[in-house]
């Protein structure tokens, strides 16, 4: 996620990201955090954002700058959000940049 933040702000795409790590993933958060340079969020009992988000693993939310909802992009959706993939990295760069 990283190179696509900084080719979105390259093309002047203002993006932040955040990860929400799983509540039963509490084991993979140091990994995660250290290969990440934005924010995560360790998800528990108590918060439930994954439910309030009703979201899934490796699902993509893209909110407009007033913190409304754009997109849900779910993983298992037909659009393809893998960012390994060509095809998903292309769709998450044009879904991004449609919200400009």
């Amino acid at each position: 996620m990283q190179g696509l933040s900084e080719e979105l702000e390259a093309a002047g795409v203002v993006v932040d990201f955040m990860a929400i790590n799983k509540d039963d993933a509490v084991e993979y958060q140091e990994s995660l955090a250290f290969q990440a340079d934005f924010p995560m969020i360790q998800d528990d009992e108590k918060l439930t954002i994954w439910a309030k988000l009703d979201g899934g693993k490796d699902d993509f939310f893209l909110y407009h700058s007033d913190g409304t909802l754009a997109l849900h992009l779910p993983i298992s959706g037909t659009l393809t959000t893998a960012l390994m993939d060509v095809t998903g990295y292309a769709n998450m760069r044009a879904a991004a940049t449609a919200l400009k």
